[in-house]
């Protein structure tokens, strides 16, 4: 077990960790695999905006950030766990989970909260019945974060898909998603030979576009352009739900309201945020 630990922890912290051995597992804590995650998935999450990201890296990121955590959690004390809260999936550090209430369990595949306003769901919606016989699923159960969100987020947030389902949906979405040498090529951008030489010239990580950059064959605004039609073409993610979820099209529908509803709230709050502050500006001035 301490080597799938310590291979986990080679993924977020770095190969050095393997030479740490048990000891880096004693010391490990909560705070420092999670900053790790974050840091890794900015570079490696299939909706980065620097360009095509690394997804089976991503989903590597995301299967050792679970293992550690169970790990993690596996040694708190039943006080730390009333005080802290049960953990919820990676998503949850975006906005402080709620703690189970006495005696009530987890949540797991089958067994989840319905978004907030939304009518409640006697029958396993979604395919929960399946997901439930590939093994356990973590759901988010906290309140929603104060942004904007997508669609993927917004489902796994509002309680209605696991973090497993998240991962699986981007993952899905990226698959479609046409190459960035393919579109800059079709662009005449550059040549196959120029192509060619970027992918052999890319350091640990890094990623066409910022190579291509790095190279000086296309510019800052040629990336942005080929990153524009690669999302457009890129296949809507709300067609894998549909598709591989058995979500009914009425429901998605209705998601897709409470959505919106949701980026208008949070827009119109930071207007109204941003107004305050300029009008205490002004004051003080």
């Amino acid at each position: 077990m301490d080597a799938k630990l310590l291979d986990a922890c080679a993924v977020l912290l770095g190969p050095q960790a393997r030479r740490a051995g048990p000891a880096l597992l004693r010391q490990l804590t909560v705070a420092t695999v999670r900053a790790a995650f974050r840091r890794l998935a900015l570079r490696t999450h299939p909706d980065s905006a620097s360009g095509p990201a690394d997804g089976a890296l991503f989903i590597e990121a995301s299967r050792a950030y679970e293992l550690l955590m169970a790990f993690l959690l596996s040694r708190r004390t039943p006080q730390d766990i009333r005080r802290q809260g049960a953990y919820q999936g990676p998503g949850a550090t975006g906005a402080r989970a709620r703690p189970h209430a006495p005696g009530q369990k987890p949540f797991t595949s089958g067994q989840r909260p319905n978004a907030p306003g939304a009518r409640p769901r006697a029958d396993a919606a979604h395919g929960a019945r399946a997901r439930a016989e590939r093994g356990r699923e973590v759901f988010y159960h906290g309140p929603l974060p104060r942004r904007r969100l997508r669609l993927a987020e917004f489902l796994y947030y509002s309680g209605s898909i696991s973090w497993q389902s998240l991962i699986s949906s981007i993952v899905w979405q990226r698959s479609g998603r046409p190459k960035f040498g393919e579109i800059a090529r079709q662009l005449q951008l550059v040549s196959a030979d120029d192509m060619t030489g970027v992918l052999l010239a890319r350091v640990h990580h890094e990623q066409t576009g910022a190579a291509a950059l790095r190279l000086r064959l296309i510019t800052v605004e040629d990336v942005r352009r080929v990153l524009r039609i690669q999302r457009a073409r890129q296949r809507p993610i709300g067609r894998y739900f549909v598709e591989r979820e058995r979500m009914p099209d009425g429901e998605l529908t209705r998601l897709l309201h409470e959505l919106f509803r949701h980026n208008a709230r949070v827009r119109l709050e930071a207007e109204k945020a941003e107004r305050a502050r300029a009008e205490k500006q002004t004051v003080s001035v």
